[in-house]
C-alpha cells in the first residue's frame, strides 16, 4: 500500500471510530427516554385501573346503602380519570399502542355512558332501578371488558418497551463490532508506518519480532473470547433456567383451576383422570361444577398447545365459569350456545381466531339422568354393558365461523349402576404410533374402551397409560392429552 492511502486509511479508521461513539451515546440516550415514556405510560395505566375499581366500587356500595354521600367526589374522580386517560393517550400517539388505548377509551366511555344513566336514578331516589342497572349482564360485561383491556394494555407496553430495548441492543453490537473494525485498521496502518522507518535487516528483526507479538496476541484474544463464550452460555443457561422455571410456575397456575381430587370424588365418585399436556403446560383441561342437584363435566381441547394454549385455556374456563353462573347451569345446550356467543365477543376484540373443541354432561346421580351436548368431541358410555359413541355437533365454539344462532343438539341418557362414560379430547384419538406413526383412532379407542370397561377406574387408568405408551413408542407426543372416566 503506499503511503498516501495508508493515511487515508488512517483518517478514515478515526473517523469511524467517532462516529461509533457517538451513536453509542446517542442510542443510550434514546434507550433511557424510551424506558422513561413507558415508565409514564405504565404508571398511567395503572392509574385508570386504579380509578375505574374507585368509581365503580363507589357507585355499588352507593346503590346498595341508598346514601347520595358516596357519591359526591364522582364527578372529581371521573374528571382524573378522564386526564389520565388523555394523557396516555398523548403518550403512545407515536407508538404502536393505539388499538390497546383505544379500546380502554371505548370501555370507559361505555361505562361511563351506564354509570350515568345510574347516577340519574340514584338522585331520583329510584335505588332499586340504580341497583338493577348496576348488576346487568351490560354493565359486568363492559367492567370486565375493561379489566382484560387493561391488562392487554399494559402487556402491550411491556412487550414493546422489551423490543425497543432488544431493537437498541442490536444497534450497539453493531457499533461495537465496526469499532473494533476501526481499531484494528488503526493497527494496521500503524504497522504499515512502521515498516517504512526500518532498514531490511531491522525490517526482519521487527517482523520476527511482531510474529511472536501477534501470536501471544491471538492467543490472548482466544483465551479472552473463550472466556466470553463461556459467560455468555453460563448466562444463556440462567436464562433458560428462568425461562423453565416460569413456565413450571405457569404449569402451577394452570393445575390449580383444575377440579381438586376432594370435588371429583364428591361427584364421579370411581373415576379415572388422564391428564398429560404435550408441553410444560396445554391447551386442554377438564371442567367440574357442583350444584344441589347435578354436577356439570367437560373435558375442553383449546386450540394450539403449549403456552399460547394454555393462555386460551385461562380465558375460557373464565368464560365458561360467568356462563353457568350468569345464564344457566342447566342445560347444555344452551351452555355451549352462550359459550360461543361470549368467546366470540371476547376474542374479537382482540382480532384472535381461535376457539376450542368440548364435551359437556349435566349429570344427576339420583334420578339417573346425564344430558350430553357437544362440540367437536364425543361421549362414550358403557350402557347396559353396551359401548357406545355418541357424537357432538361439527359447530366449534369461538372461531369467528362459528355461527351464532346455531342450537346444539342435547342428547339424554338414563343410567344404572355399574354403568360407565368417558370424555377425552382428540389428542388420545390423534395419538402418533404403530409401525407408520398413524393416529390411535376412533376404533381402537373404542376397542380399548370394551375391553377393560369391567375393571375398576384406577387400574384402568394404568392399563390405557400402558396402551398408548407402547403404541407410541419412539414417536414424540404431538398434542395434549385428555381422558375423564366414571363410573355411574
Amino acid at each position: 500500500m503506499r503511503f498516501l492511502d495508508s493515511v487515508k486509511a488512517l483518517y478514515a479508521a478515526v473517523i469511524i471510530l467517532c462516529l461509533t461513539v457517538g451513536l453509542d451515546s446517542y442510542v443510550n440516550m434514546r434507550n433511557e427516554a424510551m424506558h422513561a415514556r413507558h415508565l409514564e405510560i405504565s404508571t398511567g395505566l395503572e392509574r385508570m385501573v386504579r380509578l375505574n375499581q374507585e368509581l365503580t366500587g363507589m357507585l355499588v356500595i352507593a346503590a346498595l346503602e341508598q346514601s347520595t354521600l358516596r357519591t359526591a367526589s364522582y364527578d372529581s374522580l371521573n374528571s382524573e380519570l378522564e386526564a389520565v386517560i388523555q394523557t396516555v393517550t398523548v403518550l403512545t400517539s407515536k407508538q404502536n399502542l393505539s388499538q390497546e388505548i383505544a379500546a380502554l377509551s371505548e370501555g370507559r366511555a361505555h361505562l361511563h355512558a351506564i354509570e350515568q344513566k345510574a347516577m340519574e336514578l340514584m338522585r331520583a331516589d329510584k335505588w332499586e332501578q340504580a341497583r338493577a342497572t348496576l348488576s346487568e349482564d351490560t354493565y359486568v360485561l363492559a367492567r370486565k371488558t375493561y379489566e382484560i383491556d387493561s391488562d392487554t394494555a399494559v402487556g402491550a407496553v411491556t412487550g414493546e418497551l422489551a423490543a425497543t430495548a432488544q431493537r437498541f441492543g442490536r444497534i450497539r453490537n453493531a457499533t461495537f463490532g465496526v469499532r473494533i473494525g476501526a481499531m484494528v485498521l488503526l493497527v494496521w496502518v500503524g504497522v504499515l508506518f512502521s515498516r517504512r522507518t526500518r532498514a531490511d535487516l531491522a525490517e526482519q528483526v521487527r517482523l520476527r519480532d511482531e510474529l511472536a507479538a501477534a501470536n501471544e496476541e491471538l492467543e490472548e484474544r482466544v483465551r479472552k473470547r473463550t472466556e466470553e463464550l463461556s459467560a455468555a452460555n453460563r448466562m444463556l443457561e440462567a436464562t433458560q433456567h428462568k425461562i423453565v422455571q416460569s413456565i413450571h410456575y405457569a404449569r402451577i397456575i394452570q393445575t390449580s383451576m383444575l377440579p381438586d381430587q376432594e370435588l371429583r370424588d364428591a361427584n364421579l365418585g370411581e373415576h379415572l383422570v388422564i391428564y398429560r399436556p404435550k408441553d410444560i403446560v396445554g391447551g386442554d383441561f377438564y371442567y367440574l361444577r357442583q350444584y344441589p342437584d347435578h354436577f356439570l363435566l367437560a373435558v375442553i381441547d383449546c386450540t394450539g398447545h403449549g403456552i399460547p394454549g394454555a393462555f386460551m385455556t385461562m380465558t375460557v374456563n373464565s368464560v365458561l365459569n360467568r356462563v353457568v353462573d350468569l345464564t344457566c347451569n342447566n342445560d347444555p345446550s344452551r351452555i355451549l350456545s352462550e359459550l360461543n356467543r361470549v368467546l366470540q365477543q371476547t376474542l374479537k376484540m382482540r382480532e384472535v381466531d381461535a376457539g376450542l373443541d368440548i364435551a359437556l354432561c349435566l349429570v344427576e346421580r339420583t334420578s339417573g339422568r346425564l344430558v350430553y351436548a357437544g362440540a367437536g368431541l364425543s361421549l362414550f358410555a358403557v350402557v347396559g354393558g353396551e359401548l357406545r359413541e355418541i357424537r357432538g355437533d361439527r359447530q366449534r365454539v369461538g372461531y369467528k365461523g362459528s355461527r351464532l344462532d346455531f342450537s346444539y343438539v342435547n342428547h339424554e341418557l338414563r343410567l344404572a349402576p355399574g354403568d360407565a362414560c368417558y370424555l377425552t379430547s382428540d389428542g388420545i384419538l390423534d395419538h402418533a404410533g404403530g409401525a407408520k406413526g398413524y393416529g390411535f383412532g376412533t376404533e381402537r379407542f373404542m376397542a380399548m374402551l370394551a375391553a377393560h370397561a369391567g375393571l375398576p377406574m384406577p387400574e384402568q387408568a394404568q392399563r390405557f397409560e400402558q396402551i398408548l405408551c407402547d403404541y407410541q413408542g419412539d414417536y414424540p407426543q404431538r398434542d395434549d392429552v385428555t381422558l375423564i372416566g366414571f363410573r355411574f
